[in-house]
């Protein structure tokens, strides 16, 4: 009974908020934040993700309570992933979180203390074991969950530890305010994956703070946008693939999928995968010591020269290159052309 009630979760409530069309926002993880490689150029290289349709906001309460409100979570989505996000009123702060994303029949599963994902081994389920170290406590706190992993429409249920000195334990345990069938307390949402409006667009790997835009790149003279990105060594990395960001203005791209690179020497393996709805036409890569590839001795920003290509894609939603007869620091650069 002890272990019961330390474990009865945690946060979230809905009032839709609804906006008309693709949107951006600043719904975003504050750890997310990218830094600008020195030397790189000037411009603006953190992005806010390009929401769709409808955000679903929701007030914080206690369980029973409903009669003051201890924040918002926001629940969103873009191309390519799921957003939660925590953010609670002046004065509190989030403790811990545990976050329920799947079916309702998922949740009829769930023991009082749940640490494991539902019967069907799919649905997401996220929680630390008490003292839940696991998340620092901030005002705020975003959940990130790749769309692909979700069916069209689903159930959420978010919970928090607010401390509060005056409680009986010294904090509060929020939920979502929807009646709900958990065999603990707490509430949950409904959501479906919002649709974004269609386009096609020229693509590239942003590589964080390995990216170098090709605008900055001395000896470049092409007014081309995109990244090289390195140098790197072996290991696995992975970049967020961004439509549109002219100028190397992610906050102005739209996120369509993440390039995953594994780079184990004389070999790499790189993967395009795709947001839900996103397509590749074409892609065109470029892997070597050099920070781009040359053409009549100067550097070559035009992916048609890339040396690596699959063209003719008609629509798939990943694709891979196996490059070998690598050795040393590498640079990479990922073209590609989407539609969605």
């Amino acid at each position: 009974m002890k272990k019961h009630m330390k474990f009865m979760l945690y946060l979230l409530m809905a009032m839709p908020v609804f906006f008309i069309g693709c949107q951006k926002s600043e719904l975003a993880d504050d750890s997310n934040n990218s830094t600008t490689k020195k030397g790189a150029a000037n411009v603006n290289t953190t992005a806010s993700p390009t929401f769709c349709g409808e955000q679903l906001v929701a007030n914080l309460y206690e369980y029973g309570n409903t009669g003051s409100s201890y924040g918002t979570v926001t629940v969103a989505n873009d191309l390519v992933n799921l957003y939660i996000k925590y953010e609670v009123t002046s004065g509190y702060l989030v403790a811990a979180t545990a976050i329920y994303v799947g079916t309702p029949e998922g949740l009829t599963t769930l023991s009082p203390d749940p640490s494991t994902l539902g019967s069907d081994g799919i649905w997401h389920f996220h929680i630390g074991s008490f003292p839940y170290k696991n998340y620092p406590s901030a005002t705020s706190f975003t959940k990130i969950i790749p769309l692909n992993s979700l069916p069209d429409c689903f159930v959420i249920v978010a919970f928090a530890d607010i401390p509060v000195v005056s409680a009986p334990y010294g904090y509060v345990r929020v939920s979502a305010k929807v009646p709900t069938a958990l065999k603990s307390y707490g509430y949950y949402l409904d959501y479906c994956k919002q649709v974004c409006g269609s386009g096609c667009e020229t693509a590239y790997a942003y590589g964080n703070g390995l990216a170098n835009c090709f605008l900055s790149i001395p000896g470049v003279i092409s007014n081309n946008w995109g990244w090289s990105n390195g140098p790197i060594g072996a290991g696995t990395y992975n970049w967020p693939i961004y439509a549109g960001a002219g100028l190397c203005n992610t906050s102005k791209g739209t996120l369509v999928g993440t390039l995953n690179v594994v780079y184990a020497p004389p070999t790499a393996t790189i993967t395009y995968s795709m947001g839900a709805n996103v397509k590749l036409n074409t892609t065109q890569l470029y892997v070597g010591n050099a920070i781009l590839p040359m053409k009549n001795n100067k550097y070559t920003t035009a992916p048609g020269q890339f040396p690596y290509k699959h063209e003719n894609l008609n629509g798939v939603n990943s694709n891979s290159f196996t490059i070998n007869g690598l050795s040393g620091s590498i640079y990479i650069a990922a073209h590609s052309d989407v539609c969605w």
